[in-house]
């Protein structure tokens, strides 16, 4: 409570509108300013925003993978894709374990499957694959894995930056990435 003598006043003021907008513009912008990024960055970035993406994935394994083993597995679960399939991918670092954890952007060629709406399960499937997974019951009840290796596929949504979030890792020390065109098994390089 406030003695008599510490009465707030409240003083009544009249802004122009232009006042006004400067003062609203202050408290809450209408647009967020975007991060600097190095050309080297903002060019991989726009390249990627410019193609037609089916998933943004993120993926982990119960085990430690290393850039090394980051770069396997993402090697395996590009050839496990159909033929004709995008996958860009980065190893990001954990921070607060050790080793690494994937990001990728995955186009589905014309196919059966990217019209599916199985398709997101049967990627989760060929996740399980690649990390090296032992499949324990595989019949009419389903497909159960020893172990579930962490695998999420959110539909590509353009527009809210999934294309710069994988291109930030290109600048970092301590990543990987690579593009890859899944082929078919019987072209060698």
């Amino acid at each position: 409570m406030l003695s008599e003598s510490k009465k707030m006043v409240h003083k009544k003021t009249i802004l122009s509108h232009k006042d006004w907008q400067q003062i609203k513009q202050k408290i809450r912008p209408d647009t967020v300013p975007i991060k600097y990024r190095s050309t080297k960055v903002q060019v991989l970035a726009d390249y990627l925003g410019s193609l037609d993406w089916d998933y943004f994935m993120t993926g982990s394994t119960g085990y430690e993978l290393t850039l090394k083993s980051a770069r396997r597995l993402a090697d395996r679960y590009s050839n496990n894709l159909p033929t004709g399939s995008l996958f860009f991918w980065v190893a990001e670092r954990f921070e607060c374990k050790d080793g690494y954890h994937i990001h990728g952007l995955v186009q589905l060629p014309e196919s059966n499957l990217k019209y599916d709406n199985r398709s997101k399960w049967l990627m989760g499937q060929y996740w399980q694959l690649a990390t090296g997974n032992k499949c324990i019951q595989n019949d009419n009840d389903g497909i159960r894995w020893e172990i579930w290796n962490q695998i999420d596929n959110s539909p590509y949504m353009k527009g809210l930056g999934a294309h710069g979030y994988c291109a930030k890792y290109i600048n970092k020390k301590k990543a990987d990435y690579d593009l890859l065109i899944t082929k078919p098994s019987n072209v060698y390089n």
